[in-house]
């Protein structure tokens, strides 16, 4: 499989009639960046891959692995309106956030919890009696089970969010 992206994202900003800075500015990267893109000497992960998609409004198969320039303009559209994906991006973004923010929320909780816990069993002097034994008991079992489920969630989380 050949990979037209160098040769495709020279021939689409050019066929805009955009300097390679313009280009930089409205994707938000370095004219450099963009030069180095265009040669062949480096390229793009899906999040800036993503930003040419978007603006120039094509389809990431055919930007990759298609010869833009021999193709009829019609064949040429993304199935969105530019500026959809970046749309779709930034709220994939904002609920990877929030996730994160759970877990950390999560997190935080079940070390108070923990905390009051233990604290509360090291400040009683008094005897317990076998109920209290096994409530205890099983609180140091709930905790324990929290912790581990807080572990596997950053675990999943970990794969899902990266």
């Amino acid at each position: 499989m050949h990979n037209y992206l160098s040769k495709n994202l020279l021939w689409l900003r050019k066929q805009k009639k955009l300097s390679q800075s313009k280009l930089a500015e409205q994707v938000s990267l370095t004219r450099n960046i963009i030069a180095s893109y265009e040669t062949g000497k480096a390229e793009p992960n899906m999040e800036k891959l993503s930003r040419f998609v978007d603006f120039f409004g094509v389809d990431f198969g055919q930007l990759i692995q298609a010869d833009l320039s021999i193709l009829p303009e019609s064949a040429i559209r993304a199935p969105w309106k530019p500026g959809q994906l970046a749309n779709v991006l930034t709220e994939e973004r904002k609920r990877k956030d929030s996730q994160r923010a759970k877990i950390v929320q999560f997190r935080t909780i079940l070390a108070g919890f923990k905390t009051f816990f233990e604290m509360n069993q090291s400040l009683s002097s008094r005897q317990f009696d076998s109920a209290e034994k096994r409530t205890a008991r099983d609180l140091s079992l709930m905790i324990e089970l929290a912790e581990n489920s807080v572990l596997l969630n950053e675990e999943m989380a970990r794969d899902y969010l990266t």
